[in-house]
């Protein structure tokens, strides 16, 4: 069996990946994303593209237009689905995945690269929590996943071109970032990578060829927008709706205290909390895997060894740290910070590499590669520079912060610290590696097995552990009480209930989170409804972080309003969601 691992294992262990793919993509299907904010508003935008509306003239949105383009074609072709865009994700997943994997085995053993992959699914693709606004599969907005997923294209094209020197891949790399632009702009300073190249081969041309085939799709993209309806009046609202959303106080709060801008008391607090975290449970599990590496070296027959791990893998592992699991993570408080301190140890391990060569620089190729991983994490993470955490965009980001991590200390370290250079060292990290990373997967697991609640139509299904039954009365309520033709206005968020309905929202003013709001004015908003009232407004009273309840510590104005407009007409609760919130429906007088 040894043997013909040996010969087959460049097919085996990408074969067994796909397989634990397949496997956790079957059994959590539906049970990404959040109910109550951002991720359904990606499912009636491109429907109300498809009903002749026209993005940023009849559509808020702060992003710009090609991911949402993208997705309208989607559901041309493939219908309005929610399965259609849980495919686009799953399909888009598999694509960062496989490109990782081309990347890994390239300069890593293919232990290294296993290790890396399989982690990775286990710590930031197969999240199955409430709220999850991190979901690979469903994300809070396609825009930013498709920008990622390019981004990675760009950086597998950027190497490429590194390692052959072969002009095309240059440009194609540039090409790649330009369409990720054109999605989303996060991943802006990425073009910097372009900038150092043709800096150091003194080559204006290839800044030409790189700068039209950088611009070219947003250029592409905006372009359809116009043709197919747009105007310079509505391009230019937009950009101050999108002005007035990064100045607004929310977003300034958001950023502060959740994306963390800035040093500060909470940021040191939170990596104290991630080292003390990390090193706790490494230290457990790093006793199993001595202990399974040792004995099985002992054990000279392999299916032998085979049945040693499976006894010690199951007594070792679910009695004893799925424990700490629950201890640990029982109520997910502090799960996304617990890996914040990586990128720090990604960073100084660049810095020790680059002092350690100073004056000879004879980096070797792991070296150079080790640069490259840690300089692209660096240009894609400057909205969260200083906590890369494992949720919102954090979530896609510290994977390549993971990579470069595994590769520091499984294939880096190991060329300075001649004890580490033992096949006996790499088996047992990798080991604990992956042990440490079923930890979350236990963990996304335990709450999945909270009381779910199925949300579903003709359109595809959702599960949510989080005011599942007070959607789901409110869903059944809209549909046997409203016409099809009626406006169903959810505030601040909850376009669930328009998309399992059917009904229609205010294009305009669908989302008023804080956010929103401060960058569409409320005065302006006020107006937009007292000129089109929808036929019915519902409250999904939700606590968003930092600025608290709709109507009671922000948007008064229009609480106001609707008292004064529209009659209570039913509230729902859920006695299985333990946050209390509540579904308010109110129906204009």
């Amino acid at each position: 069996m040894s043997i013909f691992f040996e010969k087959y294992k460049r097919f085996i262990v990408p074969i067994f990946l796909i397989l634990i793919y397949i496997i956790y993509t079957v059994l959590t299907w539906g049970k990404w994303g959040t109910v109550v904010s951002d991720c359904f508003k990606e499912l009636i935008i491109p429907q109300a593209m498809l009903d002749g509306k026209i993005l940023y003239t009849d559509i808020t949105s702060v992003y710009p237009p090609l991911a949402y383009q993208f997705n309208t074609v989607l559901f041309k072709f493939f219908g309005d689905s929610l399965n259609v865009l849980y495919l686009s994700g799953i399909i888009c997943t598999l694509i960062i995945l496989t490109l990782l994997y081309k990347l890994a085995e390239k300069k890593a053993s293919l232990l290294t690269t296993f290790t890396f992959i399989l982690t990775s699914l286990e710590i930031f693709i197969f999240r199955i929590i409430q709220c999850d606004h991190a979901s690979w599969y469903f994300p809070y907005t396609y825009s930013f996943l498709y920008a990622f997923v390019l981004c990675i294209v760009s950086l597998f094209f950027y190497f490429l071109f590194t390692e052959k020197y072969e002009k095309k891949y240059l440009y194609l790399s540039a090409l790649s970032i330009g369409f990720s632009i054109a999605c989303k702009f996060d991943f802006l300073f990425f073009i910097l990578l372009f900038v150092y190249e043709i800096i150091k081969n003194k080559s204006f041309k290839d800044f030409f060829y790189c700068l039209i085939l950088f611009i070219l799709p947003l250029l592409c993209s905006y372009g359809i927008w116009f043709l197919t309806g747009g105007n310079i009046g509505s391009f230019v609202a937009e950009n101050n709706i999108l002005i007035n959303y990064w100045n607004g106080s929310s977003v300034k709060t958001f950023n502060e205290n959740v994306l963390i801008q800035h040093f500060s008391e909470n940021l040191f607090l939170i990596l104290k909390n991630s080292v003390n975290y990390f090193l706790l449970i490494i230290f457990k599990i790093l006793l199993i895997s001595f202990l399974l590496v040792f004995i099985s070296k002992k054990v000279q027959n392999r299916c032998l060894q085979i049945l040693f791990y499976i006894v010690v893998f199951l007594t070792g592992y679910f009695l004893f740290l799925t424990k700490i699991t629950v201890m640990q993570n029982g109520q997910v408080l502090g799960l996304n910070n617990n890996l914040v301190f990586i990128p720090y140890i990604v960073w100084l391990g660049a810095i020790f590499l680059f002092f350690n060569k100073l004056k000879k620089r004879n980096y070797t190729y792991k070296e150079k590669f080790y640069f490259l991983l840690t300089s692209a994490a660096f240009l894609m993470s400057y909205r969260l520079l200083l906590a890369v955490f494992i949720g919102y965009i954090g979530n896609f980001i510290i994977v390549i912060y993971w990579f470069a991590f595994i590769f520091l200390i499984l294939e880096i370290l190991p060329e300075y610290i001649f004890i580490l250079k033992s096949d006996f060292y790499k088996k047992i990290i990798s080991i604990t590696l992956i042990l440490y990373g079923l930890t979350y997967t236990m963990t996304y697991l335990s709450i999945a097995k909270q009381k779910i609640c199925k949300l579903e139509s003709s359109k595809g299904s959702f599960y949510t552990t989080s005011m599942g039954n007070s959607y789901n009365s409110s869903i059944s309520y809209i549909k046997k009480n409203t016409n099809e033709k009626d406006i169903v206005l959810v505030l601040d968020e909850g376009t669930v209930i328009n998309y399992f309905t059917g009904r229609k929202t205010d294009m305009k003013n669908y989302c008023l989170n804080p956010h929103l709001l401060d960058a569409l004015g409320e005065d302006n908003v006020l107006y937009t409804l007292s000129k089109n009232p929808p036929d019915y407004i519902i409250l999904t009273n939700c606590d968003y972080p930092y600025e608290g309840y709709f109507g009671i510590d922000y948007a008064q104005k229009i609480w106001k309003y609707i008292l004064n407009n529209y009659q209570y007409i039913v509230l729902y609760t859920d006695p299985n969601d333990y946050l209390k919130w509540k579904i308010t429906i109110f129906r204009k007088k």
